[in-house]
């Protein structure tokens, strides 16, 4: 007997190349005019996008609820049915699941981008003096970390060349040696990995603040 299933829930998912537009477009803002327009659509798409996703979990338990349906239809089907066949609908559900969980993640990263973005938009001569005053101290800050960091690095690399020299002993023999030698070295590159990946992820983000201090001294 084919028992009659609700809907699926209908919803319309904002579409997140306009948001990857928004984002594309805001090097070539140039003006105050110019980052007061991209401001408001961009603060339009963020306020329709954040509308969906405040909508997701009724969406979710929309779906749920067919989903309870179509188990208790499959549960009154006949033995064959029910033991090799799927619920009515799986198919279906598992799509719109799917389909939901993409668009929550990508639009949240495009809503999180926009906001930054909105923040780091001058709206006047005022906001981009003081704009570009806190960039550089930035800048000065992550490149004190950086020098910090070389300096551990390099006192990392100086003890291990001290260690180095003192390898072996009065009976010590070339494979203690090698042995030593060995593990100066694991040492040494286990202790400098942290400090390489902190320093590459500092110089990252110093070259996006670079970046970012040449794109608003442009905005006139």
């Amino acid at each position: 007997m084919n028992v009659a299933l609700p809907p699926l829930p209908v919803f319309s998912i904002p579409d997140a190349r306009i948001g990857e537009g928004l984002i594309a477009h805001v090097q070539s803002v140039n003006s105050f005019a110019a980052v007061a327009a991209w401001d408001r659509d961009a603060n339009a798409f963020a306020s329709y996008v954040k509308g969906f996703l405040a909508a997701v979990p009724n969406i979710e338990y929309q779906i749920g609820v067919v989903e309870q349906h179509a188990r208790h239809a499959h549960a009154s089907r006949g033995f064959f049915e029910k033991t090799f066949g799927s619920p009515p609908m799986t198919a279906e559900i598992q799509a719109m699941r799917q389909q939901l969980r993409v668009a929550v993640v990508a639009l949240t990263g495009i809503v999180e981008q926009l906001e930054s973005l909105i923040d780091q938009t001058p709206d006047n001569p005022e906001e981009k003096k003081a704009l570009l005053a806190d960039l550089k101290a930035l800048k000065k800050e992550l490149s004190q970390e950086k020098k910090e960091l070389s300096l551990a690095m390099r006192e990392v690399r100086a003890n291990a060349r001290r260690a180095g020299a003192n390898v072996g002993g009065f009976f010590s023999t070339p494979r203690s040696r090698r042995y030593e030698r060995m593990q100066i070295r694991f040492n040494k590159e286990a202790a400098l990995q942290p400090h390489e990946d902190e320093k590459a992820a500092i110089e990252r983000r110093i070259m996006s603040v670079e970046r970012l201090i040449l794109w608003v001294e442009r905005i006139n």
